[in-house]
């Protein structure tokens, strides 16, 4: 019989689970269980209505996004955009030693498994959740043009805070529960590399590596942003240097974040679809007169104007019915539309 070691409950990991954990919708706080071995396992949901992913029923529950619709489920929330589950899971391979062992709303915990993989969780048109990764090769939902805007005076375009920055980062994973610190970490500084890898291509920033990225920043900005990050949940080493390297695309320029109404009405690009059919977590091309013709002092080289993929962050419609608009908040990533 192996030796069973007290903790919380609600554990996905490295262990098997007794009892069964609370009802993530609880309010008390949750009991102390035993455990050993490995977690929670998939129930039949992971193959029903012709799911297409790698687990199975009986499979250990590894992946976060799989984590988040088990603490959907157990919530008692099932209207859920599964696809998109499916889909997000399998972009990476990620596995995570999710603990719940305080006591938390389900969407504070949700939120903190998102921050830390990556994951935009969402609830979609149609009123499901919906889980998506924003990254490098994807290709963009629509595209925007001059004409699809109500006018320059309702296009703002604006940077990231320079708070937002990071351009000195330490990165410590694989948390044990048992010993109550980090077994690993990840360093990238002036004087530290330990990435296995610093190769960095389909990016529109023109930097090679990350090494050079994060160089290339303090000089630009002309200061030293340093963060020392944990990552409670990751536990291989692969995943770490995803989210490691997740940080240094977002964080280590100021983007451009546009804001902007536009009319109900057809996009000019794509006549199949509608402004009121932007949702949060699309992606698109935005091609503007305002925008920055060049970037060099903002984000690296080159344009964004058709070759910068923006994410929506915000959608908010005005129903008025002199003014049936929708208003838009798109943020700038890191990649180009076309991986070079």
């Amino acid at each position: 019989m192996p030796n069973r070691i007290p903790i919380g409950g609600g554990i996905s990991g490295d262990f098997t689970v007794f009892p069964p954990p609370l009802k993530r919708n609880e309010i008390e706080q949750p009991s102390s269980i035993f455990l050993s071995m490995k977690g929670e396992a998939f129930g039949a949901w992971i193959d029903g209505g012709g799911r297409s992913n790698a687990y199975d029923e009986a499979d250990l529950i590894d992946n976060p996004v799989f984590q988040i619709e088990a603490i959907l489920r157990e919530a008692g929330i099932s209207a859920a955009n599964l696809t998109s589950f499916d889909t997000a899971a399998a972009t990476y391979g990620e596995t995570t030693a999710f603990s719940w062992n305080t006591q938390e709303y389900v969407l504070a915990k949700i939120e903190a498994l998102c921050r830390e993989t990556g994951i935009i969780f969402f609830v979609n048109a149609d009123g499901n959740v919906t889980v998506k990764r924003i990254v490098a090769g994807m290709e963009h939902d629509f595209e925007l043009v001059e004409a699809d805007f109500l006018g320059n005076n309702s296009f703002l375009v604006r940077r990231t805070s320079p708070d937002s920055l990071i351009n000195e980062l330490l990165l410590r994973y694989r948390y044990s529960y048992y010993k109550n610190t980090f077994d690993f970490d990840l360093e990238l500084s002036d004087t530290e590399n330990t990435l296995a890898s610093d190769t960095r291509s389909g990016f529109r920033d023109g930097y090679t590596g990350y090494e050079a990225m994060f160089d290339a920043s303090r000089t630009k900005y002309n200061r030293t942003y340093p963060a020392n990050i944990d990552a409670n949940f990751l536990r291989n080493a692969a995943a770490a240097e995803l989210f490691f390297k997740a940080i240094a695309d977002w964080h280590a320029l100021q983007r451009l974040v546009v804001e902007a109404d536009l009319p109900l009405a057809k996009l000019t690009q794509d006549s199949d679809h509608t402004t009121f059919d932007i949702e949060i977590g699309d992606t698109c091309l935005i091609t503007h007169g305002l925008l920055p013709g060049t970037t060099a002092n903002i984000s690296g080289t080159g344009g964004p104007s058709g070759s910068a993929i923006f994410v929506v962050t915000s959608v908010i419609m005005n129903p008025a019915p002199e003014n049936l608009s929708v208003h838009v908040v798109f943020q700038e990533t890191p990649f180009n539309d076309v991986i070079e």
